[in-house]
């Protein structure tokens, strides 16, 4: 079975109710206009998706649990290794959401823990804010 795949049946039951594929087409609509070639805050966020170095480092913890290599930053540029970054953060995301209680989160929810990171979402009490309407709304 390819990785992709693999990755896709491994995170299925965490990403029930949302359509991992669409999520994160919005989301790297949002934060890059789906450039994969986009840098942000000084270097630290990369790709089209973002993903800053706390959040690669999540990713990698989440693939290593499910006995996948983890996917160093240096290779961000190459083909496919940032989507499969952005999918493991996802069920990262759903995941820390369900063990608080969201078992059922929206786009905007997922895209609000995207933005300002787990703990700020869990300040605001999971209230989407606008970059996570816009998300919600391209979903």
């Amino acid at each position: 079975m390819k990785l992709h795949a693999f990755l896709l049946l491994a995170c299925a039951p965490l990403l029930a109710g949302t359509d991992s594929a669409r999520i994160l087409k919005a989301i790297s609509l949002v934060e890059s206009g789906a450039n994969l070639l986009a840098v942000g805050d000084s270097g630290k966020a990369l790709g089209a998706w973002q993903i800053h170095p706390a959040a690669w480092e999540d990713a990698n913890t989440y693939r290593r649990s499910q006995g996948l290599p983890a996917l160093p930053r240096s290779r961000w540029r190459e083909a496919g290794v940032q989507e499969e970054v952005a999918k493991a953060f996802l069920s990262v995301i759903q995941t820390r959401l369900n063990r608080a209680g969201v078992s059922s989160p929206t786009p905007a929810q997922i895209a609000l823990c995207w933005n300002v990171g787990f703990a700020g979402a869990r300040s605001r009490g999971f209230r989407p804010n606008s970059y996570a309407n816009r998300v919600a709304r391209i979903y």
